[in-house]
């Protein structure tokens, strides 16, 4: 029984300590035409080597190769949302100067009416008085000294 409880704390140590680290030894050797043309090797630990040769690893390849595509493709999504924003200004810039544009028609018509109608105002104003005698009138003094006071009667002093 001790032994039995000896042997399974072992096993259940060694799955353990065997999880909590996994290096292993990788080989990398290249062949042309049959030929072994490279012969290298490094330490894996984790997915991820660790030491070695300096060598292109196919995984590091393949790594570098999504890498660059998110790289790309965030760039790309960059690029078209400045885009959407320059355009979305410009959108705004133009919307405002066509505005702009208007009120000021708006407001040369509304200056162009107001002197039409002044002028209009300035030539009855000189026809009537023409049409009216050019006698502006005058008061004739009061007949032998009398004086009207507030109630329309006249005093002679």
């Amino acid at each position: 029984m001790k032994h039995a409880i000896l042997i399974l704390a072992l096993i259940g140590g060694s799955f353990a300590f065997g999880q909590s680290e996994s290096r292993v030894e990788k080989k990398y050797e290249r062949y042309e035409n049959g030929e072994l043309k490279e012969d290298k090797y490094y330490l894996e630990e984790n997915g991820r080597a660790i030491a070695g040769e300096d060598f292109d690893m196919p995984e590091f390849a393949e790594m570098e190769a999504k890498m660059a595509a998110k790289q790309a493709e965030m760039e790309q999504r960059m690029q078209e949302m400045q885009q959407r924003s320059e355009q979305m200004m410009q959108k705004a810039q133009s919307d405002m100067d066509l505005r702009m544009q208007e009120m000021d028609q708006r407001m040369k018509e509304m200056q162009q009416r107001m002197d039409q109608r002044m002028q209009e105002m300035q030539n009855r104003q000189q026809q009537m008085q023409q049409q009216q005698p050019s006698q502006t009138p005058q008061m004739a003094p009061p007949a032998n000294n009398a004086t009207p006071n507030n109630l329309g009667t006249t005093f002679q002093t």
